[in-house]
């Protein structure tokens, strides 16, 4: 839109120098009052170009706004998603080391107490 605006501006001198050079007086005030016009169109595209760079520029930035909400909600999750991971695999840790306890409580203590485990029926 800002090559548009350039473009008119560029018409509308063009148009002037044109206008100011002409001898026909009436084809040189025709073409004044068409010079004028086209200022008008470039001040018009200037404002248009200027209102659509404001209303981009802000969506960008509420875009960069959503995408660093995005990655600190993955850097707030995501540790806590290992952490669940860690819990877990301390959970199984834990229980193979219990049962591994328990497994070398029955094969190396009881048999030096010369204690023999006994099942009940209940």
């Amino acid at each position: 839109m800002l090559e548009l605006a350039q473009g008119t501006g560029l018409l509308a001198n063009s148009l002037a120098m044109l206008g100011s050079s002409e001898e026909h007086t009436a084809l040189a005030r025709v073409l004044a009052q068409l010079a004028q016009v086209e200022e008008q169109c470039d001040s018009v595209h200037v404002d248009q170009s200027d209102a659509d760079f404001f209303v981009f520029a802000h969506l960008v930035h509420e875009y960069i706004g959503l995408v660093h909400a995005v990655k600190v909600f993955y850097n707030v999750v995501s540790p806590l998603s290992c952490l669940n991971c860690f819990q877990q695999a301390m959970c199984l840790f834990c229980a193979v080391f219990l049962l591994l306890h328990i497994v070398s409580i029955m094969v190396f203590v009881l048999p030096l107490l010369k204690v023999t485990p006994t099942l009940r029926r209940i």
